[in-house]
């Protein structure tokens, strides 16, 4: 369990993936239906904290369990937290195990 305070005025800074009937946000296991961090901003509470990182999957938020909600559900309790966040988390992935994607541009000579 993370608590972390918010300045006046500051976001949490940290995005989402995931969620009951959605796009998994575990990228190894399509049937996974937890909310994962995908990013921490480098400005944001979170990233101040130092404690939450890409791959975490997000339990709680609040005493609020975001076991089988919706991503949409799990963003509208995000965005209600107030200045305290206290938010329960386990290990889900690990972001250095994720192949990078890499974009190959073919031309061909007419």
């Amino acid at each position: 369990e993370i608590q972390i305070e918010k300045l006046p005025g500051e976001k949490l800074g940290i995005s989402i993936r995931g969620g009951a009937k959605g796009h998994a946000g575990n990228p190894f296991d399509s049937t996974d239906e937890g909310i994962f961090i995908s990013k921490v901003s480098s400005s944001g509470a979170a990233a101040r904290d130092g404690r939450l990182h890409v791959g975490l999957r997000i339990l709680e938020v609040n005493n609020h369990s975001l076991l089988g909600m919706t991503h949409t559900e799990a963003v509208r309790i995000l965005r209600g937290i107030g200045d305290t966040l206290t938010i329960l988390v386990c290990d889900g992935f690990d972001p250095r195990a994720v192949p990078a994607v890499t974009v190959e541009v073919i031309t061909q000579s007419p």
